[in-house]
């Protein structure tokens, strides 16, 4: 089943809420798009499957899916979530 983009609100959050949602999502997909320390765009689709403990903005542990490999995100470079269908940008 194809779904309509144009239907797919944005929702805007703060990096705050961002944390809670993925702590909330436990170990199901998500995408992240982050800025990484070289200022490029990097868009990762993942999971976090170790429970985030720290409830700082640093950086989250996320395993990659298309390549198995742990990646750090900062998540105070962090711009995009999607998560469970909803798409949100981060202020």
């Amino acid at each position: 089943k194809e779904i309509n983009m144009s239907k797919v609100k944005t929702t805007k959050i703060s990096k705050t809420k961002a944390l809670e949602l993925i702590k909330e999502n436990g170990s199901k997909m998500f995408t992240a798009t982050f800025i990484k320390k070289d200022n490029s765009t990097r868009v990762i689709n993942g999971m976090v499957d170790k429970p985030i403990k720290s409830t700082n903005l640093g950086y989250i542990s996320m395993k990659e899916m298309r390549t198995s490999e742990y990646r750090n995100v900062n998540l105070q470079t962090l711009t995009n979530l999607s998560i469970g269908g909803t798409k949100y940008k981060i202020n």
